[in-house]
């Protein structure tokens, strides 16, 4: 994981703790766990495609 992706985790963590509405919480930390989500997929893509262009380089 990258240094950038650690900075914006620890942002989500600190607009988590910094919330004196729960529902504000709630509603940040769903944000944070759908990002978490969508990177691992992002993640995932990249790999495919890089897997794809190494067995087309062929």
């Amino acid at each position: 994981m990258s240094n950038e992706i650690r900075e914006i985790w620890t942002r989500f963590d600190e607009l988590i703790a910094k919330s004196a509405n729960p529902d504000t919480s709630a509603v940040v930390q769903a944000i944070k766990l759908q990002t978490e989500f969508m990177n691992i997929r992002l993640a995932q893509m990249e790999q495919s495609l890089a897997s794809i262009a190494r067995g087309v380089g062929k």
